[in-house]
């Protein structure tokens, strides 16, 4: 599908201070906008800045080529409670701040007419978290316009499966989501940074052989051009391309963590979504900016505290070779402030794992996750019966051929 940033012509307004509207560019914190509280409850870890009620509205044109093509809008993150409105109809929305989304618009368009999008955020319950949030839509929006039989945003998991070091090669597992596949054919290649084609596939579900194959790792960042091609009757109706790095991950009581057969130390650090005095705006420059000097400074890894982290700091931690534990949440059940994500997990937590493991699946740079900070719950027999089955689950991710999100239950 083709891809549109969709970050320009939006206006702010403060719902709650009923201010009028301002023109803003994507992303935004909203955070910033609100005047600082000495006395606020939780006030250090967020800076004294208290949260707000917010709407985000864009006009657009949609154009009559778009009849009978699919559509999607897609959210990297909006810090919390989201609800999305397109021409006076709410058509989806999400609670979790920092899980992406996408939803399909195309039945709600007017064509050959002016549209109106609008995004409420309310992050007015505070506190809701011990760290500084920021509010809004503070990650990239895209728009992605194609056929109705089209490859699904994030649609393409591609897994190392198993290095053969004596041979000098590697087995690439493909797994691509399509839209309607009735009649079509999936063709898969894989290029290296030469624009040299090296393997090639086709299928939903299939294996690559990569002979002389270059592995990623953090001393060594290679990454190839991995293209899907969806076809009908030889004509190309959809296409996506990311980059990939192959590796193999293996952990050994004796020698540690082993990434292609080498032992590894982990150099790392914990480090928060927000950027400074930019706040929680991910700037895509600026994610890639963070991973660089930590790169320079001597930092093979991170770990992103304490909630999933965004796509394009993810790309940056892919091109620089630096390791990545992706962290789930914070809590579980276990409140730490008044209202965080503890209030909304029993509900909401299997579709934001999902999220996330969606997110990253095909990034060499994520080597492991988090399925929580500082769990208070596994200390009561409810949480220990909890983090088996997330333990067995995480497993289950992290095998090559199990590329399935599978259902958690919790014991009663």
């Amino acid at each position: 599908m083709k891809k549109i940033k969709f970050n320009d012509g939006w206006t702010f307004q403060n719902l709650l201070k009923h201010s009028e509207p301002v023109e803003v560019r994507l992303p935004h914190d909203a955070m910033q906008t609100e005047k600082r509280l000495v006395n606020m409850k939780n006030g250090a870890a967020a800076g004294f800045f208290p949260g707000g009620k917010y709407q985000y509205t864009k006009h657009f044109g949609a154009d009559s080529a778009w009849k009978d093509k699919s559509v999607l809008i897609e959210f990297e993150g909006i810090y919390q409670n989201s609800t999305v409105i397109l021409n006076g109809k709410k058509i989806g929305g999400w609670v979790y701040g920092y899980s992406g989304f996408v939803l399909d618009i195309s039945r709600n368009l007017i064509l050959d007419a002016e549209n109106e999008l609008t995004v409420i955020a309310d992050n007015s319950r505070t506190p809701n978290s011990r760290w500084y949030t920021g509010s809004g839509i503070y990650r990239n929006v895209n728009l992605y316009i194609g056929a109705p039989s089209h490859i699904s945003v994030d649609g393409i998991e591609a897994v190392t499966k198993r290095v053969d070091y004596k041979n000098q090669c590697a087995y690439v597992s493909v797994t691509t989501k399509v839209n309607d596949v009735t009649g079509c054919e999936l063709q898969i290649t894989l290029w290296d940074d030469n624009k040299n084609k090296v393997s090639e596939a086709s299928g939903i579900h299939t294996e690559m052989i990569v002979p002389h194959v270059k592995l990623w790792s953090d001393e060594h960042p290679y990454l190839y051009t991995l293209k899907a091609e969806l076809r009908r009757n030889g004509k190309v109706v959809d296409q996506e391309a990311i980059l990939f790095g192959i590796r193999e991950l293996r952990w050994s009581a004796e020698r540690g963590l082993l990434v292609n057969n080498e032992s590894v130390k982990l150099r790392g650090g914990c480090i928060h979504h927000d950027n400074g005095i930019l706040g929680s705006c991910a700037y895509d420059g600026i994610e890639e900016r963070k991973i660089k000097l930590l790169k320079e400074a001597g930092f093979n890894a991170i770990r992103s505290a304490h909630n999933p982290a965004s796509k394009a700091l993810l790309t940056a931690c892919d091109k620089y070779g630096m390791y990545v534990m992706d962290e789930a949440f914070d809590q579980w059940r276990f409140m730490k402030v008044d209202y965080d994500y503890s209030i909304y997990f029993e509900k909401y937590y299997e579709e934001d794992v999902s999220a996330m493991i969606r997110k990253d699946i095909s990034h060499p740079s994520v080597i492991m996750y988090s399925i929580g900070n500082e769990i208070g719950d596994t200390g009561s027999d409810e949480g220990l019966c909890g983090t088996v089955f997330w333990l067995i689950s995480a497993i289950n991710w992290m095998l090559p051929d199990q590329l399935s999100i599978v259902s958690i239950q919790w014991c009663p």
